[in-house]
């Protein structure tokens, strides 16, 4: 029972700790291009995931 409370207080802790907001000296490009990267994308070099296997 005490490892179920401990895995969910660590659970707990990890979620909160994720919460804590924007840096302060952060700030978004003000002139960002849109058009830059719309279009076309090609992969360079890709490593599968267990998941991605046997897809394509």
């Amino acid at each position: 029972m005490n490892r179920i409370k401990l895995t969910w207080l660590l659970a707990l802790s990890m979620l909160l700790s994720a919460c804590v907001g924007t840096p302060e000296n952060v700030t978004p490009v003000k002139a960002f291009d849109v058009n830059r990267y719309v279009g076309k994308w090609y992969e360079i070099a890709r490593i599968d995931f267990k998941f991605e296997k046997k897809k394509y």
